[in-house]
């Protein structure tokens, strides 16, 4: 059973977010795990890949301009490594996120357009 208080947080303006347990690296964090996001947010989002040019901080994530509740209780298992492919997706797409695009450019090439590289699984 999820734990959670529903008359102590407004789901129309608030993020709820459980952690996911990472099989790869074992840690427990947010990505991966359970989201409840406003609806009305969500059909309206731009993701950082989308983000305006001038907001340095929706660049880097999407999320941090609402108000993000991460709760401790894990209910999810993140198996972000079924093909290798999908390994090197997961991994690449964590690390783009950590960094804005005005300081390296090529974190915001598609996956694909990035070559020489050798994922190690």
């Amino acid at each position: 059973e999820i734990e959670f208080d529903m008359d102590t947080v407004d789901l129309t303006t608030s993020v709820v977010s459980w952690c996911g347990y990472n099989i790869v690296n074992g840690l427990v964090y947010g990505n991966g795990g359970l989201k409840c996001w406003p609806r009305q947010y969500v059909l309206d989002m731009k993701t950082h890949e989308n983000a305006d040019p001038d907001d340095v901080a929706s660049q880097i994530d999407f999320c941090w301009d609402i108000r993000y509740l991460q709760m401790n209780q894990t209910y999810s298992d993140v198996y972000n490594n079924h093909t290798p492919q999908q390994a090197w997706r997961a991994d690449k797409s964590a690390g783009r996120s950590l960094i804005p695009k005005a300081i390296i450019p090529a974190a915001a090439a598609p996956l694909e357009t990035i070559t020489g590289l050798i994922p190690i699984l």
